[in-house]
């Protein structure tokens, strides 16, 4: 049979200068992810946000044994911990990754970012070691180099990713493909899904059934989940998003499984709306960064209801002494926090472990409305309409390099 031909590049910014020349006739986003400029909400990004819901079914729709059948894998090679590899959007997956095996399957696990992984040297210890190269395109560069260093090393690698016939694909030994493709945003939320998935069914062969089943029947009901609470979200977050661009930047704070959500609202704040952020943990941030939030900084606190909330109280009466405008993502039976905020998104309860899955919609929802509420502001293009920026994106992204 003749060997599938490998798809090298997902996301490719032509380096022809005509190119981006017509930057400001046909953004160069658009003409790199094949759709049709739009000026005016409702924006593509939108649309990517609103699909998710029927995204995550066809995760769910992946038949348990492929997740069990990983996790044989996993136990049959002696693997005792997990390193989850990758950059940008999918090294803040690979942190939420880590903290749903630790929560769900009590197994240990890690994240690195593959660039600095490579960059600095880093030293492995492969005995009983797993590494997953996560990528939603399946073709970034560093974490397909990550992965086939550390397959030479003697690591079992995985790769889980939005996009088959890839480089890592090829490059790692174990492979999931989510069924759900390559998008703008909703390859973070199918992936992060698979990996609970994937979690659970490690669960169950540490003797952690009752957790493992626990966890599956929340996720089973978060597609339908996320369509009820998407348009309550959407309509406060409109409001909040106006908030927030009439400040000058933004500090957002959080701890526990929700401090990939920090990071990966801070990723979108910057690439739907160029809008200046800082996140951080809730402790590391008391430490050194109250003398930012003057009032014209606004704090964006995401503190579920679980041990982080003492931390989120104090934080939320500092931004009262120092008149940051606070909103804050909250449990919707939070009554210690939300009193004090500016603007409030109340969240529905789910199982801890679900929780950064559900706190995603609000990192989409708030960059996006920020972006809009921002005079020109297009949260699809990253700013590819213009010709110098185009040709920035030609030089982050050379040939095959994503």
């Amino acid at each position: 049979m003749a060997k599938k031909p490998i798809h090298e590049s997902t996301i490719s910014f032509e380096p022809n200068p005509v190119f981006h020349e017509a930057a400001w006739e046909v953004p160069t986003h658009y003409r790199v992810l094949g759709r049709e400029p739009r000026t005016t909400h409702p924006f593509w990004t939108y649309e990517d946000i609103f699909c998710q819901p029927e995204k995550l079914e066809a995760t769910l729709a992946v038949p348990d044994e492929r997740f069990k059948e990983i996790a044989q894998k996993l136990k049959k090679k002696g693997i005792r911990r997990l390193l989850f590899s990758g950059v940008g959007s999918s090294l803040n997956l690979a942190m939420a990754a880590a903290h749903a095996f630790w929560q769900i399957a009590s197994f240990p696990a890690d994240w690195v970012d593959s660039s600095e992984a490579l960059i600095g040297d880093m030293v492995l210890d492969t005995e009983g070691l797993a590494v997953v190269g996560l990528s939603a395109s399946g073709n970034t560069l560093e974490t397909v180099e990550h992965i086939r260093a550390c397959r030479e090393k003697g690591c079992l690698t995985l790769a889980f990713v939005n996009t088959t016939d890839t480089r890592l694909v090829e490059a790692a030994e174990i492979s999931y493909v989510d069924p759900g493709g390559f998008g703008i945003l909703w390859e973070t939320s199918v992936r992060l899904a698979a990996v609970i998935r994937l979690a659970a069914a490690v669960a169950s062969l540490q003797n952690r059934d009752e957790e493992a089943k626990a966890v599956l029947a929340g996720l089973q009901q978060m597609p339908a989940l996320y369509a009820r609470v998407l348009p309550r979200l959407d309509v406060r977050s409109s409001s909040l998003g106006e908030l927030i661009a009439g400040q000058k930047a933004a500090v957002i704070a959080g701890s526990g499984n929700q401090s990939a959500i920090v990071h990966e609202m801070a990723l979108r704040f910057m690439e739907m709306a160029f809008f200046p952020v800082w996140p951080d943990g809730l402790v590391n941030f008391l430490h050194g960064c109250i003398g930012f939030l003057t009032s014209d900084v606004a704090t964006i606190l995401i503190a579920p209801g679980d041990r982080t909330r003492p931390y989120a109280r104090r934080l939320a009466q500092i931004t009262q002494v120092t008149k940051s405008p606070l909103i804050a993502v909250i449990d919707e039976e939070d009554r210690a926090v939300g009193q004090l905020a500016d603007g409030v998104l109340r969240m529905p309860q789910v199982h801890a472990a679900l929780k950064p899955l559900l706190y995603l919609l609000p990192a989409q929802l708030l960059p996006y409305y920020t972006s809009i509420a921002i005079p020109g502001g297009n949260p699809d293009i990253r700013r590819t309409n213009q010709p110098r920026f185009a040709r920035a994106y030609a030089l982050a992204f050379p040939p095959k390099s994503h």
